[in-house]
């Protein structure tokens, strides 16, 4: 029979990683998130320093709340991490992904493709928009490629596949299985995609704040947001949902890197 001090041992063990690895992700977005912040109204160079910790502490206790969902509920619904799994049992987690890899990096290139060319077909919609969004994202700078892999690749997949997703698979799962009945690791495909769809769009609404910033929210700029960003998000959280966590960080970073490719290879041609 396991006791509450062994619950919480193994709840720690699979926690500790995936936060170490969260907490990496979080600092990397500090220097884009900086200037960021120092633009806002009110916001002086003396008041910048407590403005952007007040923000990365925001974020990092979102990160453990998400994970703490994620070691509570996936298990339950066959969702997995190798990290965590390594924290709890020391599985390798290089073998682990070794299967993973290729897929992974292969859906993340693909994404990165259909945003790029949804991109495209968006712009001669909102050409004034357009520009001042691909000035103020570069994807041709170093930092905001990191930062891309980093945060992108971990916090966000941490917050919106680990997090929120597995939340919403749980709840449906839970409200179509006549009260929990079904064997747990059983949610059908129905409660899986739509935790998917909702993860991703839910995914996309997060960059409408930041997009705000740059640009008026017209509804061309909001579909543009769902559109693009939910891309990803779909085969992020489908990627999750048939392999794990880490192959979705995976393909999320290789999403970032590919994009950064196709700028630099578009800025030496123009």
């Amino acid at each position: 029979m396991t006791t509450l001090n062994e619950s919480r041992g193994t709840f720690w063990r699979k926690f500790a990683p995936l936060f170490g690895a969260g907490v990496v992700g979080v600092a990397a977005i500090t220097p884009i998130l900086a200037p960021q912040l120092a633009a806002l109204p009110g916001v002086s160079q003396q008041s910048l320093p407590v403005v952007v910790g007040a923000a990365l502490a925001q974020t990092t206790l979102l990160v453990a709340g998400a994970i703490a969902t994620g070691i509570a509920l996936a298990p339950r619904l066959g969702l997995r991490s190798h990290l965590a799994d390594k924290g709890e049992s020391g599985a390798p987690l290089l073998a682990s992904l070794r299967s993973e890899l290729p897929l992974a990096v292969s859906a993340g290139a693909v994404g990165a493709a259909l945003m790029l060319a949804g991109d495209a077909a968006f712009r001669p919609l909102m050409v004034d928009s357009a520009a001042a969004l691909a000035q103020a994202v570069p994807h041709t700078t170093l930092t905001m490629t990191v930062a891309g892999m980093l945060y992108g690749g971990i916090v966000e997949e941490l917050l919106m596949r680990w997090g929120v997703m597995t939340l919403l698979a749980w709840i449906g799962w839970r409200l179509t299985s006549r009260a929990g009945k079904r064997e747990p690791g059983a949610p059908s495909k129905v409660v899986m995609w739509t935790a998917i769809t909702l993860a991703a769009l839910l995914f996309g609404a997060g960059h409408l704040p930041t997009t705000a910033m740059i640009v008026s929210l017209t509804p061309v700029v909001i579909v543009r947001a769902l559109v693009l960003n939910g891309i990803g998000g779909m085969l992020f959280g489908w990627l999750y949902w048939q392999r794990s966590l880490e192959a979705a960080m995976i393909a999320h970073a290789t999403f970032h890197v590919v994009a950064t490719i196709v700028a630099l290879l578009g800025s030496m041609l123009s």
